[in-house]
């Protein structure tokens, strides 16, 4: 309709009767029980629905029924399909964009009767999500959902015809990395400096959520990750914590010994594969070593919220605990609890800590994989369930960066050999020759595309197989891991 503005809003009422003109006309199928069904239920319904106009009872027909349902059919059809939907935009090109927010949606009467909104999102951002489970994906994951480009429009009048190149030649513009200053380096712990970074150009840099990192590069060439310390609503500048490792890679070795105050990096813009769930009531932060890092920014972060969290902290010696002035004299401090080895064992007692299961409770831990899996084998023996337990590994000197690379993947039942470009997941190019897959998140978190390996080496990228699963080299995650080597057989 906002195409033909405003006559186009004539056909509001009779939308399901174009809708099923174009999918009888233009609609393509595949051939299967379940289209058979809607075409056949379809074609019942509608004869049913006008031949009984036909009748003796027409009249009570049209004034009880079709203009009360026309007038019903119209109204949804504006608010779902019409004003929340930019012209020429799909989800899958921009998931974000691809659906609008209405101005005035506290006050405005019409807008307050749009039931579930803010659920209507999620048909865009995670289309094979069942309907009956947005309510839950969009409580979870509002944070994260809330602070996107999703576009805002008034209730009434013409939307624009290109939205589609306007919000493509933004997306053109928008940086992926950039240059940043050494303002300062301090020594925060035994081999630990952290860096304060600040923009070249401008006042503020990228926002960011708590528990995101940066890819740098240094003058060598060389790109690490780094967890951002500081509180996300920190703009000014980005604050990082390095371990120095001399049987490292030679990334921390560099940041300590050669990177000066006033050096230009390159960074990239805030990634977060490590994402703090805001709703839940109640947190338990439990770090070894240097993975503090992350989880100081959501313990600023949960605090600026008000959420009641534990912070735990596990060291060899507390000279190795970076920011411990800190940590003893923030505000959250009364929740810091430190935890020093004696005779070479950790003295957090996890029986006692974990004890009690909530239902209202999330448990994030970093540090090392060993220490990762003590942690998380523990919570997991005690009764917790696996989407309460969320985790990263800490490298003690950073990850180096990966950049996906080309490579094909075998489908044994379907018989097809399949080229993965490195710009694409395995899913996005299976479906590019017809193969359906079951799939939802798309980030490697929910396991519905998990598959099974026939042959060949799996880098895997997700959050959702375990370690052991991980080793075995026989479960992938289609939607972000990937092949280490030339090729994948997978038994699809």
């Amino acid at each position: 309709p906002t195409r033909y503005f405003p006559f186009g809003f004539l056909i509001l009422p009779f939308f399901d009767v174009v809708w099923i003109y174009w999918a009888f006309t233009k609609g393509r199928y595949r051939l299967s029980k379940p289209v058979l069904r809607w075409f056949i239920f379809t074609s019942i319904g509608f004869l049913a629905f006008y031949i009984y106009g036909l009748t003796i009872f027409w009249y009570e027909f049209l004034i009880l029924f079709i203009i009360p349902t026309r007038l019903g059919i119209a109204y949804t059809a504006y608010h779902f399909a019409t004003i929340q939907h930019p012209d020429g935009v799909k989800w899958d090109e921009l998931p974000f964009e691809s659906t609008n927010l209405i101005k005035g949606r506290e006050k405005n009467l019409f807008v307050r009767s749009l039931l579930g909104q803010g659920y209507h999102a999620m048909h865009h951002f995670l289309p094979h999500v069942p309907w009956y489970k947005y309510h839950k994906v969009w409580d979870l994951g509002n944070n994260i959902f809330s602070r996107q480009p999703i576009p805002e429009r008034p209730v009434f009048g013409k939307l624009e015809r290109n939205a589609r190149e306007i919000f493509l030649k933004a997306k053109e513009k928008e940086i992926s990395h950039l240059n940043v200053k050494i303002a300062g380096i301090k020594e925060v712990a035994m081999n630990i400096k952290t860096y304060y970074l600040e923009p070249t150009e401008g006042k503020v840099l990228p926002e960011f959520s708590a528990g995101s990192h940066i890819d740098l590069n240094l003058p060598s060439g060389i790109k690490r990750s780094y967890s951002l310390v500081n509180p996300p609503y920190e703009q000014h500048q980005y604050q990082i914590a390095v371990k120095k490792e001399e049987n490292g890679k030679g990334g921390s070795k560099e940041m300590h010994e050669k990177v000066r105050i006033g050096d230009i990096l390159k960074i990239s813009t805030p990634k977060n594969n490590f994402v703090l769930y805001e709703k839940p009531k109640r947190f338990i932060l439990i770090a070894g070593g240097i993975g503090i890092t992350p989880l100081i920014s959501m313990a600023h972060r949960l605090e600026e919220l008000d959420k009641h969290f534990e912070f735990h902290i596990c060291a060899k010696d507390e000279k190795e605990i970076p920011f411990t002035y800190e940590l003893k004299n923030w505000s959250f401090a009364p929740m810091v609890e430190f935890h020093i080895d004696m005779d070479g064992k950790s003295t957090i007692d996890l029986p006692t800590l974990l004890s009690k299961p909530d239902a209202e409770t999330l448990i994030y831990v970093c540090g090392p994989k060993g220490f990762n899996n003590w942690v998380l084998s523990n919570a997991r023996d005690l009764g917790w369930e696996k989407h309460q337990l969320k985790q990263e590994l800490f490298s003690a000197d950073a990850a180096a960066f990966t950049p996906p690379k080309e490579f094909q993947v075998i489908l044994r039942k379907s018989n097809k050999t399949i080229t993965v470009p490195k710009n694409l997941s395995i899913i996005d190019a299976v479906e590019m020759h017809d193969v359906s897959i079951d799939y939802s998140c798309l980030q490697g978190t929910c396991g519905t595309c998990v598959c099974k390996v026939i042959e060949g080496e799996i880098d895997h990228r997700d959050a959702v197989l375990s370690e052991e699963e991980k080793l075995s080299n026989q479960k992938i995650c289609l939607c972000v891991s990937r092949a280490k080597g030339d090729k994948l057989v997978l038994d699809l």
